[in-house]
Order: structure tokens, then sequence, then C-alpha cells
């Protein structure tokens, strides 16, 4: 969060350059009796208030598990945009053109290829990233026949 402070008898409010306002706290570098602004709300704060805030999104954040997944590339709307394009291709070959001489069936036909080709990348990244973050499993040992051994 970004925070603004005004001493008392200022004008104006100064921008609060520190990581963290315990940290400046501690370091004395802020005051007790200074007023205080969270960015965007204009109510006044102490200076004990930001830091039970910014514990408290500390603690917000801290808490919440951190997975992967949510963050990974989806691949759903890759294979449904393939499946649409699949459709849109079959529809411009079957339908027949209005125009003898018009080239607008190639154009409709380029726009959907460059859109398949744009949903194709989408699945590819899908996979990729899954092959990189996903576990490795390890075949199972204990089901592959040992050698010289012979089960009779």
């Amino acid at each position: 969060m970004i925070y603004y402070y005004k001493r008392p008898g200022d004008w104006f409010w100064r921008r609060l350059d520190a990581a963290s306002v315990e940290a400046a706290a501690r370091g004395l570098r802020v005051g007790g009796d200074w007023r205080y602004r969270v960015e965007g709300d204009s109510r006044n704060r102490t200076l004990a208030e930001l830091i039970d805030m910014e514990r408290l999104a500390h603690e917000r954040v801290s808490h919440t598990p951190s997975d992967p997944s949510f963050t990974a590339p989806d691949a759903t709307w890759g294979y449904i945009s393939v499946a649409l394009c699949c459709a849109a291709l079959a529809l411009i070959i079957i339908v027949p053109s209005q125009h003898s001489h018009s080239s607008g069936k190639f154009g409709e036909a380029g726009m959907v290829l460059i859109w398949m080709s744009y949903a194709i990348q989408k699945i590819s990244v899908a996979k990729a990233w899954k092959r990189l973050h996903q576990p490795r499993q390890r075949p199972n040992q204990s089901l592959q026949p040992t050698a010289g051994r012979s089960d009779d």
C-alpha cells in the first residue's frame, strides 16, 4: 500500500517512502503525532492503525494457499476455439459462394486459420506448462518382471 503523511503544521501531504510502516516506525523516521492516509482513502489515520492494517494485510497474504495451478494457462478455450474453427472451415468449404469470382471466402478462411493457430498456441502453452510443473511419476517398479526369474 502507498501511504502519505502530514506533520503538524505542514500544508501538503508527502508520500511515505518506506517498504514497511512498522520498519519506518522502528527507525524513528515517522512520528506518532503525524497524520497518515492510505492512497485512495481520505480518512486520517494514526500510526498504530497503519501498523495494524499492514499486519492484517500481511497475514491475509501469508495464510492464503498458493497453488500454482490457479495461475496456470488453461487449454479449455483453445480446444473450444479449434472445434469452432474446424466447423467454420467446413462451412466455408461446403457452402457455395454468392459470386463466382469473389475472394471473400479466401479472406474468411485466412481469418479462421489465424484464429485456429492462436488456439493451437494456447493449447501447446498449457501442455508445456503442465510438463514443467507437474510432478514426474516414476513407473511402478514392483510390477516389472525381474531378470532371470520365471513365474511357473
